[in-house]
C-alpha cells in the first residue's frame, strides 16, 4: 500500500444506473494539497441567527448515542447549509473561509442558491460503511478512497448499502466539525468541486459519518451519501 507523505483530500461520486458506474475522480483531485493549519477540537457554537426550529430540523443525528458529538455536528452543519445556504454563508462559511478567492466566491454563489434541500438523515448501513473506512485508514495509517486491502470505493460502500446512488467525501487534518465541513465546501483547488457538490446534492438524503484519530493527520473523517434511507439509524 502506497504511503502518502503530504496531506491530500478528494471526492468520488459514484452513481449506479442498472450496472453502470460513473466515477468523478481526477488526477488533479488526487494531487490536491491542503495546507491549512490543524485546529484543536472545540465545542460547536450555534449562531444566534439560527432559530430553535431550524436547529431542531437540521440536527437529525442529535439523539443517536452511538455517534460522537463531532460527527453529529458535521451532519448538523451540512444540513444547515442545505436548509438555508445564504444564512450559512453569512454565519459560518464567510467568517471561516480560506484559500483561493475564486473558490470562496463560487462557494458564496452556490450557498446562496441552496435553500430548502431535504435534510440528510443518518442511515444505518451508510454509517457502517463510513465507520469501516475511517477505522481502516486510522488503523493502517493511510488516506485514500480505496481500502487498505485494495477494495475500491463503490464495492466497499455497496457491500453495506443498497440504494441506487452513492458518493463519498474524505477529509484529513481537521479536528472540529465546522473545520471539516468548511474544508469540504470550499474544495480549494478541486476543479470539479466534488466534495461541495456531494454535500449540496438534492438527490442525497441519507448519510453516514465517522471521524477517527490518525497518526499522520491527527484526524480523518468519512462521509458516505445515499439517495434514500433504507434503515434509519436510531
Amino acid at each position: 500500500m502506497k504511503r502518502l507523505n503530504k496531506l491530500i483530500y478528494f471526492a468520488l461520486a459514484c452513481t449506479f444506473f442498472v450496472t453502470s458506474c460513473e466515477l468523478t475522480e481526477t488526477e488533479e483531485e488526487k494531487n490536491n494539497i491542503d495546507v491549512t493549519d490543524y485546529s484543536d477540537n472545540k465545542e460547536t457554537e450555534i449562531k444566534s441567527e439560527w432559530s430553535e426550529e431550524e436547529i431542531a430540523k437540521a440536527n437529525t443525528a442529535a439523539n443517536i448515542s452511538s455517534m460522537s458529538q463531532m460527527d453529529k455536528d458535521i451532519i448538523l452543519f451540512c444540513n444547515l447549509a442545505r436548509l438555508n445556504g445564504r444564512k450559512f454563508w453569512e454565519t459560518y462559511a464567510s467568517p471561516n473561509a480560506y484559500g483561493s478567492q475564486s473558490y470562496i466566491n463560487s462557494l458564496k454563489i452556490d450557498l446562496e442558491n441552496a435553500t430548502g434541500l431535504a435534510m440528510l438523515v443518518p442511515e444505518a448501513s451508510l454509517q457502517k460503511a463510513a465507520e469501516y473506512h475511517a477505522n481502516d485508514m486510522s488503523e493502517n495509517n493511510f488516506f485514500d478512497h480505496t481500502s487498505y486491502d485494495g477494495t475500491g470505493f463503490p464495492e466497499r460502500v455497496r457491500s453495506f448499502y443498497k440504494g441506487s446512488a452513492i458518493a463519498e467525501n474524505i477529509s484529513a487534518g481537521k479536528t472540529d466539525a465546522l473545520g471539516v465541513v468548511i474544508q469540504l465546501l470550499i474544495d480549494d483547488g478541486i476543479t470539479t468541486l466534488g466534495h461541495r457538490k456531494n454535500i449540496l446534492n438534492a438527490n442525497y438524503t441519507a448519510i453516514g459519518v465517522k471521524s477517527a484519530s490518525h497518526v499522520q493527520w491527527r484526524n480523518v473523517t468519512v462521509q458516505d451519501f445515499g439517495n434514500k434511507v433504507i434503515d434509519k439509524l436510531e
